[in-house]
């Protein structure tokens, strides 16, 4: 996968290949976590936009039909009946086909592709909906006027009804395809760059952000923090995107994702956090070819290498929906245990739910913060193999030499270069802006730059020596 940006946040313009382990490597604040926010906030949008929206839409129809059937008791279906039993037949059959319409969302939410022509199908069915509310409106509307009593609970209910029909008629206009494609990554685009996905620094209107996946692409044209444009091919639904921010993640992800519902909006401000509890707590399964190819070994063997690392293992305890760490017959609170271990236990119980695999894209910012730089170098070489052995395309942001060393090392002892690049920042527009350059066959580049601290410290230390 090809990845292009062009005005996005720090980042002014680059293109960076994504094949195995792509690994960015710059100093804080160089806007390297920018690409990895934007490739995951680009797929996640892309593959669950049409069914946040379908959520949406049924949750409406849901509630009107509830209302709907609230005021509708039995006494006001009798005063009804015996002054007009037509229109009283009209109502339950408007509740009953707002039933039938959410039932039809429902029963294809999984079973046919979410696309435009399934839009318009559901559109079409929606639109006769609309007019059955609407013929029932105007009727409503003329039975109410024929009431003397205007504070009688019976017109205080209709006109309820009324009211009710009237906001749902404004739904007329929601069916349209491009309008929902392009709200929803404006909503998620704002929510990950705060409403200024450009360059706040620079003077130029229009960004830009491209994936091609050998041949594949989504395209996103923006002018002035406004998405224009969103269009894709096949790539939708292919690539599975998890983000890794922190292993701290663990001791906070139930404060985080208080009210966790198998549903999950793309606009939450948690939404990594979220999509990466989902993923901790559910198992997938491996189908029967994968079985024969020998996939459950490929999975047992990088536990096992996992395990001797860490001298234990991580889980989720299903029953009491929590975290544990156990160590040679005990079990520890994950809150006990060292962040270094989080680290390798969040990349555990990841493959042990089988959420690793070929279609899995994994971001993870920084992953040597709490590591030292023995497991640094333990870490990197775990990467390597769930990349090769596994197809999972891995991007990493990260600023330590260790880190890095480790992947140019296990990158050859694996036989895994042409798959693996390196990428850092360069300085552009007085230090206003970022481009994306390619150092994988010369990482001087990078440990030039990271190795700058130590040349500082170095002649601190000499000046201090000659005073001496």
């Amino acid at each position: 996968m090809d990845i292009e940006l062009k005005n996005i946040a720090l980042i002014e313009e680059g293109i960076l290949e994504l094949k195995g382990i792509t690994l960015i490597a710059d100093e804080n604040d160089s806007g390297k976590s920018t690409i990895g926010k934007t490739l995951f906030t680009t797929l996640t949008t892309l593959n669950n936009f049409e069914r946040e929206f379908l959520t949406n839409l049924s949750q409406r129809v849901i509630r009107v039909s509830f209302l709907l059937k609230e005021l509708l008791d039995d006494k006001l279906k009798n005063e009804i009946k015996s002054t007009n039993e037509p229109l009283l037949e009209k109502i339950t059959r408007i509740i009953k086909s707002l039933n039938n319409f959410n039932n039809e969302i429902n029963h294809n939410f999984i079973k046919i592709e979410i696309n435009d022509k399934f839009f318009k199908d559901l559109e079409k069915i929606f639109l006769e909906l609309i007019e059955e509310a609407d013929v029932l409106k105007q009727e409503l509307e003329n039975y109410i006027k024929k009431l003397n009593e205007e504070n009688s609970l019976m017109f205080q209910n209709i006109s309820f009804f009324v009211d009710t029909l009237t906001a749902f008629l404004a739904l007329k206009v929601i069916f349209n395809y491009e309008k929902i494609k392009i709200s929803s990554f404006q909503s998620t685009f704002n929510r990950e760059f705060k409403n200024n996905i450009g360059n706040v620094f620079l003077k130029k209107e229009e960004s830009y952000v491209k994936l091609d996946e050998k041949g594949e692409i989504i395209e996103i044209n923006i002018e002035n923090s406004n998405i224009l444009k969103v269009n894709y091919g096949k790539i939708k639904e292919k690539n599975n995107a998890i983000y890794i921010e922190s292993p701290l993640i663990l001791d906070y992800i139930e404060e985080i994702c208080q009210n966790f519902q198998n549903f999950i909006s793309i606009t939450d401000k948690n939404y990594r956090a979220k999509i990466l509890k989902k993923a901790l707590e559910n198992e997938k399964k491996i189908d029967i070819l994968d079985a024969v190819l020998g996939k459950e070994e490929l999975y047992k063997d990088l536990l096992e290498r996992i395990h001797k690392i860490i001298l234990g293992e991580f889980e989720y305890n299903k029953s009491n929906k929590d975290f544990i760490y156990r160590k040679q017959g005990y079990t520890f609170d994950k809150k006990s245990v060292a962040t270094g271990i989080k680290s390798f236990g969040i990349i555990e119980i990841l493959l042990k739910n089988k959420q690793l695999d070929k279609n899995t894209i994994l971001i993870i910012d920084e992953p040597e913060v709490h590591l030292h730089p023995k497991w640094q170098i333990k870490y990197a070489e775990i990467l390597i193999l769930i990349s090769k052995e596994l197809g999972v395309k891995i991007l990493l942001n990260s600023h330590s030499p260790y880190l890095i060393r480790a992947m140019e090392v296990y990158r050859k002892t694996y036989d895994y270069e042409d798959n693996t690049k390196f990428y850092t920042l360069t300085d552009c527009t007085e230090g206003k802006s970022k481009k994306i350059l390619d150092v994988t066959n010369n990482l001087n580049q990078i440990f030039d730059k990271l190795i700058e601290p130590y040349e500082i410290l170095r002649e601190v230390d000499e000046r201090y020596s000659d005073d001496e």
